[in-house]
């Protein structure tokens, strides 16, 4: 299994559109901070807020890439070739999840680290002050679980989808839109808080959570369930699914 996540983790960053996606994080977080020195406010720039800037992007980033990361393959046919030497589809599914969650925590650290150099660097003696070691940690945890877990929705919606571009882009109306309009449009505003992108937002926030947030523990409790969830159903349909044409 582990030579088959190799495997795996070898193809995302194999092809430009992969490699792109890995490296946006870091290149936003660290275009972040220069536009907030250009406008004369990085004395205001603290670590937390560095990692919750990075936590704002990495359920778009890493859910659109690892839907691409499965549907890509179902759509051109080349899925064909890996299950011939991957018969076992479930494993495959599991292999891919598991690439496509261990390169976004990767890539998120890395994210983190160009951006602390960066605004490090730019107000040395404030980025650090406004928060304890116990509160940074806690926000690059939630981080962290919040890239891994969106990672494996990404590869489990691909997978049921079996189109690269749909499945990109209804996770991304999913979480600017439909996570806040669907509780609306029911008459049940309450609900929204449980949705998965809220319950990220309420894991990254959990050491200065909004009123309106769910606890961290519950937030990990929903964005598990939603994970495990995604997994059983994407691993079925992958299973089943007619790859031959």
């Amino acid at each position: 299994m582990t030579t088959l996540i190799r495997t795996e983790m070898r193809k995302l960053t194999s092809t430009r559109s992969g490699v792109a996606l890995a490296l946006a994080p870091a290149v936003y977080t660290v275009l972040v901070v220069f536009l907030v020195r250009v406008h004369g406010g990085a004395d205001e720039v603290t670590a937390i807020d560095l990692a919750r800037g990075v936590g704002d992007v990495v359920p778009l980033v890493w859910g659109v890439l690892g839907a691409l990361a499965i549907a890509g393959e179902i759509r051109d046919g080349s899925i064909v070739a890996t299950l011939v030497a991957v018969p076992d589809r479930r494993r495959l599914f599991a292999a891919k999840a598991a690439a496509v969650a261990l390169t976004a925590v990767a890539a998120t650290a890395m994210a983190l680290v160009a951006g602390t150099l960066a605004a490090a660097s730019l107000a040395p003696s404030t980025f650090l002050d406004a928060a304890s070691a116990g509160e940074l940690a806690q926000t690059i945890f939630g981080v962290l679980a919040v890239a891994a877990g969106f990672a494996a929705i990404g590869v489990a919606i691909g997978a049921v989808v079996g189109q690269p571009t749909a499945a990109a882009v209804g996770l991304v109306l999913w979480l600017l839109v439909g996570e806040r309009a669907v509780p609306v449009a029911l008459g049940v505003n309450d609900a929204a808080r449980w949705m998965p992108g809220r319950a990220g937002e309420a894991l990254i926030d959990a050491a200065a959570p909004l009123p309106e947030s769910l606890a961290a523990g519950s937030a990990a409790i929903v964005l598990g369930v939603v994970v495990a969830t995604a997994a059983a159903v994407a691993s079925e349909v992958f299973r089943r699914r007619d790859v031959t044409s």
